[in-house]
């Protein structure tokens, strides 16, 4: 079945489904909203397979792209069988929106306690207290994904509330040999916002221009759109210092997850309010496109 997993920016969403899955599927970053679109990390056992689905931070992001992510993340908590709606053990308020989806839903909705390695343990037990009044769900779990702690009892948690049904996958995408382009653009963001400070990865995105494999070589090419000349010079640095340190370290990475080389190519670009226009959100992905066309 798939199980949802939803929350505002910033609660550890994506480190959360690459735990539950064994490998990494989606960026992980230390700024909020790193992830953008819906995307499928799938857990494959014997008579079972778990299609998460990682959706965007819900927030009061503005524009086209705010809309885009929202509606993401609503939609697939409507769907979902299960939904694992997280918060951080540091600061578990949630969005007024994503709590009233979420106590309007009808199926199964665990509330997932996310970074309790960051608080006291005698913190714990009264937080869950505190939320469990607060509202109605099927199980409160506390976890830390970075460490792994609770996972295994979330994974054994959700298997029982899985529904009988079809095995949706018969090849697991998320671990085929090559990475898809969703998930070479993933990397990429995430090396690109880390790189960065402040209000700039925001107004900037990564877009794919050619994925293919040249022989044994997976050769990328993509470019990076920003909104200014100011940041564009950023993003490239002092002799283009900074546009290298982001394309050698997300090469490394994709490297070591395909097993092989990969020649990666990266512009960058001024677009003026690309977050505004239909056109470049729906050649990013953001539009028009579900996390199940990503398999």
């Amino acid at each position: 079945g798939f199980v949802a997993v939803l929350g505002v920016p910033n609660v550890g969403k994506s480190t959360l489904v690459n735990r539950l899955t064994g490998r990494k599927v989606a960026a992980v970053s230390a700024k909020p909203q790193t992830t953008r679109r819906a995307i499928l990390g799938i857990r494959t056992e014997s008579g079972c397979q778990i299609v998460f689905v990682d959706t965007p931070g819900v927030a009061a992001t503005p524009g086209r792209l705010g809309e885009a992510m929202n509606r993401a993340a609503t939609g697939h908590a409507r769907d979902a069988d299960l939904a694992l709606y997280v918060v951080s053990a540091e600061a578990p308020e949630g969005g007024r929106d994503l709590e009233r989806l979420v106590g309007a839903r009808r199926k199964p909705t665990f509330l997932v306690i996310n970074k309790i390695d960051r608080i006291p343990k005698p913190m714990l037990l009264p937080l869950m207290e505190r939320l469990r009044a607060k509202a109605e769900f099927d199980e409160i779990v506390p976890v830390s994904a970075s460490l792994g702690d609770g996972t295994d009892l979330l994974l054994e948690l959700v298997r029982k509330r899985l529904p009988e049904g079809p095995r949706w996958y018969e090849d697991d995408p998320a671990g085929r040999a090559e990475p898809d382009r969703f998930l070479v653009q993933e990397i990429i963001q995430e090396h690109l916002f880390g790189n960065l400070h402040q209000e700039i990865p925001y107004s900037c995105a990564v877009m794919i221009v050619a994925h293919e494999l040249d022989g044994s070589m997976l050769r990328v090419e993509a470019t990076i759109l920003v909104e200014r000349d100011g940041h564009k010079g950023i993003v490239i640095g002092e002799g283009g210092s900074r546009l290298k340190e982001i394309g050698t370290a997300a090469r490394l990475e994709l490297e070591k997850l395909r097993g092989g080389k990969v020649f990666l190519k990266l512009w960058v670009k001024v677009e003026e309010d690309w977050r505004e226009r239909h056109t470049i959100l729906k050649d990013l992905g953001y539009y028009g496109d579900t996390a199940a066309d990503h398999g």
